[in-house]
């Protein structure tokens, strides 16, 4: 942390006032001053007659938590990129993307990673009776690549009358 600090008390003869002065790494403070010193906030002040330094470690200001890279050279960390993390991958904020046809994803800005996933609403198959009374009905198929697609694959002849 440093040097050495010390406390003198000048007084000028005659008077019985004396002047009270800290003296510290980055030259004399007068009581009631304030300054930074090594990551600390220092201040001088009058205790019984005499002046004192007390310092304090830096209060930082509390950590954002959008934040995903941090920039540590001084005494206290800075926010250099706000974004999401989601499964070991980063994101900037305002991110949207598709992991798959029937999911949106959003980085906000809060640094949440927020999904939503598509409802497909699909008309049932088509189904018919036959003439033996038996219900015969189409089948739905998905189409790969798509959220919502369908298609129908009928029994021969299903469509004629």
């Amino acid at each position: 942390m440093g040097g050495l600090k010390f406390v003198a008390i000048f007084c000028v003869l005659g008077l019985s006032v004396c002047g009270e002065v800290c003296h510290t790494e980055s030259g004399d403070k007068q009581i009631g001053d304030t300054w930074e010193e090594d990551c600390q906030m220092c201040r001088c002040r009058s205790s019984e007659g005499s002046a004192s330094v007390d310092c304090i470690h830096d209060l930082c200001p509390p950590p954002q938590i959008a934040c995903i890279k941090w920039d540590n050279s001084g005494c206290c960390p800075v926010c250099v990129e706000k974004g999401c993390k989601h499964e070991n991958e980063t994101y900037p904020i305002g991110y949207r993307g598709n992991p798959d046809p029937c999911t949106t994803c959003v980085c906000e800005e809060d640094g949440s990673y927020q999904c939503m996933v598509m409802a497909c609403m699909i008309a049932g198959p088509q189904c018919r009776v036959t003439l033996g009374g038996d219900v015969e009905c189409c089948e739905l198929k998905r189409i790969e690549g798509t959220c919502c697609g369908t298609e129908e694959i009928c029994p021969p002849g299903f469509g004629s009358k």
